[in-house]
């Protein structure tokens, strides 16, 4: 594999879907919360088992309607329709088939190893247009997770007639480091604000999106390392109020469900230079075996 990481440099416009809080919880993933080495999803997936009022809505006795898709949870009284999504795996993949394309170009690097994509990018001319092409790439699960989301929410507003209560996307990063917390985050803002052809927003029923990755970390001191919660806010979740209070509460309870101090830097915005990968980390050290 020659690419290891994705690093979007261009920052998204985002005045229309703000990111309201970078929150961090620091932990090592190996350690993460009372659940050891379970995969973030399982983890995520018990939280909100765990968390009082919660609904999981697979688990309740409804009548069968052929067609109509359902979300995850509810939450809150019910004012909260939750679907939780994580991100594909195979994004390696994904890369290596637009870097193919290039191979026998005279300019392109040969060499042996691992090479991290903007070390290949920097020996090619077009390497902005070729940058763009990968992120459209990688990304394209991010915006299939918020059609199908959007569909769940929209029949679980029906099935329950649950008019007044806002859709949650959370979305799950718990190894993919080409998934920087800025490329999920411009992508995301992006999808959110995104409109169909006759002006309407194309996600109505997703009002906000929380961002969960323990692939990339915030140095908050020598040793502490603080992994991202990021929530970002759609154009039409003012329409619920209270919302932004929900979302603070749940964040607070992953952090004590993690049993984990948790950071609120009310950050604008997400930008990669402020993280730093835990893969890359790893491959810095020396093997004990050589």
């Amino acid at each position: 594999m020659r690419a290891k990481r994705l690093t979007r440099r261009r920052n998204p416009a985002h005045g229309r879907a703000g990111y309201r809080n970078d929150i961090v919880d620091p932990h090592p993933p190996a350690s993460f919360g009372p659940s050891g080495n379970r995969p973030l999803e399982a983890r995520f997936l018990e939280f909100l088992t765990r968390l009082p009022g919660s609904e999981r809505i697979d688990g309740l006795t409804l009548p069968f309607r052929q067609g109509v898709e359902i979300a995850d949870f509810l939450l809150a009284d019910r004012r909260v329709i939750i679907e939780v999504k994580s991100l594909e795996k195979d994004m390696a993949s994904k890369v290596q088939d637009v870097l193919q394309k290039h191979e026998n170009r005279p300019d392109y690097p040969v060499f042996y190893g691992d090479w991290e994509l903007e070390r290949v990018l920097a020996y090619l001319p077009d390497r902005d247009a070729i940058r763009l092409e990968i992120y459209e790439r990688v990304t394209r699960s991010i915006e299939r997770a918020f059609k199908k989301a959007d569909h769940q929410v929209a029949g679980t507003k029906t099935r329950f007639q649950l008019p007044a209560s806002f859709g949650l996307l959370v979305l799950l990063n718990g190894s993919i480091d080409i998934f920087s917390p800025e490329l999920l985050a411009q992508r995301v803002s992006q999808t959110l604000v995104k409109k169909n052809g006759a002006g309407e927003i194309r996600y109505p029923n997703i009002q906000w999106a929380c961002i969960v990755s323990e692939t990339h970390y915030a140095p908050i001191a020598a040793c502490l390392k603080a992994l991202p919660i990021i929530e970002i806010e759609g154009l039409t979740a003012s329409r619920y109020p209270g919302s932004a209070d929900i979302m603070d509460e749940l964040r607070f309870q992953w952090a004590r469900h993690c049993g984990r101090p948790l950071f609120v830097s009310n950050v604008l915005r997400v930008a990669d230079e402020m993280f730093s990968s835990l893969a890359a980390d790893a491959r810095k050290r020396p093997d004990p075996t050589s």
